[in-house]
């Protein structure tokens, strides 16, 4: 008989880890599914991120492409300087 009640306990035992984590998410479950809205500042947050991710790249493109105008206009400017020379 002891035995019997032994195994059944070593079966159920549960780690006071687990405990905590069974009761924390329980609360969370019980205070209304805070899951949706938890997900939702994370997708705001997201795209947020991703704005100004955005938007420095582009100002990077914008810069580069300043750049390469301001090549390509120096480069204009030498070649008609040697078609007037020619």
């Amino acid at each position: 008989m002891i035995s019997r009640q032994a195994a059944t306990l070593s079966k159920r035992t549960i780690t006071p880890l687990s405990r905590r984590m069974f009761n924390t998410t329980r609360t969370v479950t019980q205070e209304g599914g805070n899951t949706q809205k938890l997900t939702e500042k994370e997708r705001a947050a997201e795209k947020q991120w991703v704005r100004q991710h955005d938007e420095e790249k582009l100002k990077a493109l914008r810069k580069a492409l300043e750049e390469q105008e301001k090549a390509t206009n120096k480069i204009k400017k030498d070649l008609e300087a040697l078609e007037k020379g020619q």
